[in-house]
């Protein structure tokens, strides 16, 4: 299965975020476009930075927008002071 276009370009594009409090864990943000993982970036831990985090997540998910993507769906969820969250995108 491909999610590429005749173009060669994904169609669908998924961000997860895993943000935690504990320093055992490396929080990140990470891009998959269908078929390799196009983007990985470091992110504070959320006690340390957490605005930080925030703002390199909305750079990141303005960045596949205006690359003609749409948020169709996102979703969080957590525990023990980890928090992962997806957000999938498709060419429009």
């Amino acid at each position: 299965m491909s999610f590429k276009s005749s173009t060669n370009e994904s169609n669908i594009i998924v961000v997860r975020t895993f943000e935690t409090v504990n320093a055992l864990y490396s929080a990140k943000l990470t891009v998959f476009d269908g078929a390799e993982i196009s983007k990985t970036i470091p992110l504070d831990l959320l006690k340390k930075n957490g605005d930080e985090n925030a703002l390199k997540i909305v750079s990141t998910l303005n960045e596949i927008k205006s690359k003609g993507y749409m948020l169709v769906s996102s979703n969080s969820g957590g525990a023990d002071g980890n928090i992962i969250t997806n957000y999938i995108f498709e060419k429009r």
